[in-house]
């Protein structure tokens, strides 16, 4: 509709300009949207931006010259003109939403309240009624629910869109409140050791959950993954180390040799730069990253798999399975990602104890069962051991170890200085940067020492100090 907003009234001049000094006192009829209305000009204000004082009916408003030129008359006459009408469909960042009412509601403005346009509306994707204003709606915001920041029970709580976190809540009715980009903090408490620590709701679903006091430092997305190839029963391992991959920590997080195949869980490091000190670079971590796939090919790998990990949730890792190769390899359609996501959330550590406290004294065969390195698993139990999880000792156990084995020929070595003790020099040199040759020279005596320490072969070491 088109509206003529215009003065009716004449104006006094002086020549061919208004002479706003003799408006105060005058009333002024003006058209505004075809209605007719009366106003009185109370004062001129003459200054660097001339203003005047205009009333109408018991309202009074300071206006600018050219605003009252323009017959910008909406605030005092106490009108709006609304933008979107009533029954309109608006598209926006979180959906469509249908108008249903025009309003007015109060906005604190310079330590005023004053009257701003808003709206009534009905969210089509999750049926959420609710106030907007029409600010709002110019910058293509939408349904407060849709965008988090109002919760709903059953549209977008913690307990309807991530209800394997809430298993971790000391207070599981937190989940029916808040919704899984909150920033609230609430009480979480581990699952394995109990202890009770407050964490940020939306870092908890980003990052994941690890136990300040039994966590085993085990990814969210390698613990998610390694879950969901359980659940299909086929044999891989972890942290995997061929020998063509070389010397150092360089490893793969899963291989599956009947598929010949690797698995890569790549993290948020892969794709921004870290904020960790001493870490790699976005540039060093791809060229490491590049070398790997290189490495892997190179060495007849068949299928080398990416998985995009950067979000620790559940359907931004599981989405990411189903748009990668693996689809192919493995039947993952009735895979239990709740339970995926729930097992995550356990500690490896506390696990590893508790197999070692059901009779199992083994750290290879726990090793196996866990798809796990045995040094992982020694490191796990000694550590479980200073937290009461468990009773290990290592240097026990490696002595019985060799006793058990006789005068068959120990390969593990130790280091007389600290004590340390690895599954062989290979290990050792991955652990301490020592060269391989300069470690075995001092095992057998051509050295007296390799990287400034002394090292022994362990049934050598174990037959001295126990005859």
């Amino acid at each position: 509709m088109n509206y003529t907003n215009k003065i009716i009234t004449e104006l006094p001049k002086r020549n061919t300009r208004i002479n706003w000094g003799k408006t105060v006192g005058m009333n002024i009829n003006i058209l505004y949207r075809n209605i007719e209305y009366s106003v009185e000009i109370i004062k001129y204000i003459n200054n660097k931006m001339p203003k005047l004082i205009i009333k109408y009916l018991d309202t009074e408003k300071t206006m600018a010259i050219g605003d009252f030129g323009n017959c910008k008359f909406a605030n005092l006459l106490n009108l709006f003109e609304y933008k979107y009408e009533i029954g309109e469909i608006l598209t926006n960042n979180n959906g469509n939403i249908k108008i249903i009412n025009k309003i007015k509601i109060p906005q604190m403005c310079r330590g005023k309240f004053s009257d701003v346009k808003a709206y009534e509306y009905e969210c089509l994707i999750c049926d959420n009624t609710d106030i907007i204003r029409e600010g709002d709606l110019n910058q293509h915001k939408g349904c407060n629910v849709c965008s988090n920041n109002k919760t709903l029970k059953d549209v977008n709580s913690v307990s309807k869109t991530h209800p394997y976190i809430v298993t971790l809540f000391k207070n599981k009715e937190d989940g029916d409140i808040y919704s899984h980009g909150s920033r609230a903090k609430v009480l979480v408490k581990c699952p394995d050791c109990g202890y009770e620590h407050e964490y940020t709701i939306q870092n908890l679903v980003s990052r994941g959950f690890n136990c300040k006091k039994c966590g085993d430092k085990v990814s969210f997305p390698n613990k998610f993954i390694f879950n969901m190839l359980q659940q299909t029963s086929i044999e891989f391992e972890t942290e995997y180390s061929p020998k063509w991959v070389g010397l150092g920590s360089r490893r793969y997080d899963f291989f599956i040799p009947s598929l010949n195949c690797i698995i890569e869980a790549n993290g948020l490091q892969h794709y921004e730069e870290s904020k960790r000190k001493g870490s790699r670079t976005l540039k060093e971590e791809n060229e490491n990253d590049n070398l790997k796939e290189k490495l892997a090919t190179e060495n007849g790998i068949g299928n080398y798999i990416k998985i995009d990990c950067r979000k620790s949730e559940l359907e931004f890792i599981k989405n990411n399975l189903f748009k990668s190769e693996l689809i192919k390899l493995l039947n993952i359609d009735n895979i239990n990602w709740n339970k995926c996501a729930e097992n995550s959330y356990r500690s490896l550590l506390k696990k590893s104890c508790d197999i070692w406290n059901s009779g199992i004294d083994s750290t290879v065969t726990i090793g196996k069962m866990l798809k796990m390195n045995r040094c992982t698993i020694s490191k796990y139990l000694k550590r479980g051991t200073l937290l009461g999880f468990c009773n290990y000792n290592v240097k026990e156990e490696m002595k019985k170890s060799a006793i058990k084995n006789g005068k068959k020929k120990i390969r593990a070595i130790i280091c007389l200085e600290n004590g340390n003790m690895f599954t062989s020099i290979t290990e050792c040199t991955r652990q301490m940067n020592i060269s391989t040759s300069n470690i075995s020279s001092v095992c057998v005596g051509r050295r007296k020492k390799a990287g400034g320490f002394t090292f022994q072969y362990l049934n050598n070491y174990v037959l001295k100090n126990t005859i």
